[in-house]
């Protein structure tokens, strides 16, 4: 999709974008040089530094997805990973892709690896009832598989309105305490 959006000719395969910020450009290039020799111990198949090219590739996903998918509006379901970070994250973004097309959905995985958040980006056009339907069975099965590996419903994006029907599910009677705190912290619910 980054390809067809952005004109690229980014190979299509799993790829991992990190995007670094700093006070010096001495103390970038030390933290790339490490990088770079991390990917090389877990074989890497290639590294490209991409200076200079970040509204080129980290930015690509942005907004392309209704327009590739003819309007369709993305749906999120994310997940944080704490433990077995790698086999979980890896196995996380497996099996919402095969959750996703099972359904005969379209989605994507895509995340925030330094911090262990993947989330599962789910197509579909709201106005049409059935197929919505299948994007939100879609959505409650990625995050039970989530929960289950340990994660959570929501990643760094909060709550929200949509996540709510989860917490319960999450937090089981610790969801009561929060909420206890709550009033007593906000008495006034603002």
């Amino acid at each position: 999709m980054v390809n067809q959006f952005k004109k690229l000719s980014l190979e299509e395969r799993p790829t991992l974008f990190i995007e670094f910020h700093g006070a010096s450009a001495t103390g970038l290039k030390e933290e790339l040089e490490i990088v770079k020799e991390i990917c090389g111990e877990h074989r890497s198949l290639q590294f490209d530094s991409g200076i200079g090219r970040r509204n080129e590739t980290a930015s690509g996903r942005r907004g392309m997805e209704s327009r590739i998918h003819q309007g369709k509006q993305p749906w999120f379901s994310s997940s944080v990973i704490d433990t077995l970070y790698h086999l979980k994250i890896f196995g996380y973004g497996g099996m919402g892709q095969k959750i996703i097309e099972r359904k005969g959905l379209k989605g994507y995985a895509f995340g925030h690896a330094g911090s262990g958040n993947l989330h599962m980006e789910i197509m579909g056009i709201p106005e049409e009832e059935a197929q919505w339907q299948k994007v939100r069975e879609a959505e409650e099965e990625i995050v039970d598989f989530a929960l289950g590996c340990g994660g959570t419903a929501t990643g760094e994006h909060g709550i929200g309105i949509g996540k709510r029907k989860f917490m319960k599910k999450e937090h089981g009677e610790s969801l009561l305490l929060m909420k206890q705190i709550k009033t007593l912290l906000d008495p006034m619910g603002s």
